[in-house]
């Protein structure tokens, strides 16, 4: 692409880095997905080279820009690819990862009720009780842990449910004996 190829070679850093986010910008908007998500790259590798950038607190608020930028370009790219399940199970991952729990547990909700045949949906529930937990919405996540833990026997979220339930009544409850029977629970799960 001319465009991006023009703005890696004049100007200095600062401008450069600009104008390919707003390249990256304008490709976005019209749906040009893949030379969007190269302007976007162009403007961080640019951004990563300079070290007057990487000091500078207001190419630091465009590197922000331009990371959120670059996900919005590869979305739709990487839904094409793997599937919208996929793309929205990832995001809940990393979304919660930075702790921002409520959002992940969202999407979490979302995928149980949009894709509810998929291997996303039972890591969800299960992921979804972490979120929970740490929301301090502590009898919802038990709540769905218990889903896990009495579901199917040999799910693959069963035994970290069952660990998960022991946790939460050692920690939350301060109840070491019903913590122990989950605990139990939880060996005799994996002894089969």
């Amino acid at each position: 692409m001319g465009l991006i190829d023009k703005l890696g070679q004049s100007g200095s850093g600062i401008q450069r880095m600009l104008a390919a986010e707003a390249a990256g910008d304008v490709l976005l908007v019209g749906k040009q997905f893949q030379a969007a998500e190269e302007a976007y790259r162009l403007a961080k590798k640019i951004f990563q080279s300079d070290e007057y950038l990487t000091d500078d607190q207001f190419a630091k608020l465009a590197l922000a820009r331009i990371k959120k930028g670059l996900a919005a370009a590869r979305r739709p790219l990487d839904v094409e690819k793997y599937g919208e399940e996929f793309v929205l199970y990832r995001e809940a991952e990393e979304n919660r990862s930075w702790k921002n729990y409520a959002q992940a547990l969202a999407q979490y909700d979302e995928i149980i009720k949009r894709f509810p045949d998929t291997a996303f949906a039972p890591a969800s529930l299960m992921y979804g009780g972490y979120c929970l937990e740490r929301l301090n919405k502590i009898k919802e996540a038990e709540a769905r842990w218990s889903d896990v833990a009495n579901g199917e026997k040999w799910g693959l979220y069963c035994g970290e449910a069952l660990v998960a339930l022991g946790e939460l009544r050692l920690k939350r409850n301060l109840d070491p004996e019903g913590a122990v029977q989950w605990f139990k629970k939880a060996e005799a799960w994996l002894a089969g």
